[in-house]
């Protein structure tokens, strides 16, 4: 435990350190950012499915003449209020040095502040295993000084099905497992998924209006509604198979016990596979979550195309 604590603290110090040699080095940088007015994008999401997107994104607006760059974290795995202090240095910093800065926050469920890096490389470390009320309260706070969007995603997914949950369901649904028919409860679990080609889109709209729009709003980048387990087994399976393959419905009362079993299983080396679901999953058995987008689509002009949709897609 003390030495858990001696870590911390050397840790703080070296982020410290980290910091102002940042500052020191990267000042020429933003100074000459500010006096030519560019913009800087601090982008929540950018990992594997996000990033050759997102740097197409930029690739586009670069050619048609308006300069954004990204900023660069990692994510450590430090204490969260190492992280909080971490998160709050990058408003109070690009404050001081800069005219125009869009923060966009990912996840309708949760705020992660991580990134990538494009032309300015500007290292910060934020918001993780924080909600995502937290993360929005914070950043409305520097909307005074400078412009915020906030975005909430729904389930990001690609043609290649990186979307971890969406990939387990299909992958044991079109599987020869005893389980691969099992949903939970009556299937009626359900939340919104959009495509990242829609994403990425609406990304591009929001930096193109930007002085178009108010200095902090919130945008739902999702579909209106949402889509079920139910819907999602039984597109895939009838057009996997040729035919409709009704599921067995395991009643909600019978998901502890079912996974304190799975559990057993690998805790006896029954089985060498870790089981996807998690008790914490239960209490979301047959809940929706409908999401109305209509604010988004008026006020950006923006919208889902029907070509994308998971329904389509799948």
């Amino acid at each position: 435990m003390v030495l858990k604590k001696i870590w911390h603290i050397i840790a703080y110090l070296l982020q410290s350190l980290r910091y102002g040699l940042l500052c020191a080095f990267s000042y020429p940088a933003f100074v000459r950012l500010k006096k030519e007015h560019h913009t800087i994008f601090v982008v929540d999401y950018f990992d594997g499915i996000y990033a050759d997107f997102y740097q197409n994104i930029v690739a586009e607006l670069n050619r048609a003449g308006k300069e954004v760059y990204f900023c660069y974290s990692k994510k450590l795995p430090f204490s969260e209020q190492l992280r909080l202090e971490q998160a709050r240095f990058i408003p109070q910093y690009f404050v001081q040095y800069l005219d125009n800065v869009i923060l966009i926050c990912a996840s309708i469920p949760n705020v992660k502040f991580k990134g990538t890096k494009c032309k300015i490389v500007q290292i910060f470390h934020g918001f993780a295993s924080m909600g995502s009320g937290f993360g929005e309260e914070f950043i409305k706070e520097y909307s005074t000084k400078f412009q915020c969007s906030v975005v909430r995603f729904a389930a990001v997914y690609s043609d290649w099905c990186e979307f971890a949950p969406l990939y387990k369901f299909l992958s044991t649904w079109l599987s020869r497992k005893i389980e691969s028919r099992i949903i939970g409860g009556k299937g009626e679990s359900a939340i919104p998924y959009i495509h990242i080609r829609d994403l990425c889109e609406l990304i591009k709209t929001i930096i193109l209006k930007t002085d178009e729009l108010p200095d902090f709003d919130i945008y739902n980048a999702s579909p209106n509604g949402s889509t079920s387990h139910k819907e999602l087994f039984e597109i895939s399976t009838r057009y996997y198979y040729g035919e409709v393959i009704k599921p067995i419905n395991l009643p909600k009362f019978l998901a502890y016990p079912a996974l304190i079993v799975r559990k057993l299983l690998q805790i006896f080396k029954l089985t060498c596979e870790d089981p996807f679901e998690q008790f914490w999953m239960v209490k979301y058995i047959d809940k929706k979550l409908d999401i109305d987008s209509s604010y988004t689509v008026s006020k950006l002009n923006w919208q889902t195309k029907p070509r994308y949709h998971i329904n389509r897609r799948l």
